[in-house]
């Protein structure tokens, strides 16, 4: 039985989902959100363990959300 996901939940993932499914397509969108989340995760676990005391968090989090959104856009053009 699948679990259905908690009203805050689902107000979290909706705009995620909607942005990934114009960026990959309907059938990729979750794929992308999960990495979408698993990438902020990383920076925020490293944030939290004291591991970003070299450089500006704030600005590696920023390239890499770039750098992830355009991957995203190329592998939408790049075919499946």
């Amino acid at each position: 039985m699948e679990e259905r996901p908690s009203p805050l939940k689902q107000a979290m993932s909706t705009p995620i989902l909607a942005a990934a499914a114009q960026l990959v397509g309907e059938q990729k969108a979750v794929a992308a959100t999960q990495a979408a989340w698993a990438l902020v995760h990383g920076f925020v676990t490293l944030e939290l363990a004291g591991q970003m005391r070299l450089g500006v968090p704030l600005e590696g989090l920023l390239l890499g959300v770039e750098a992830f959104v355009q991957g995203l856009r190329a592998s939408r053009i790049n075919g499946p």
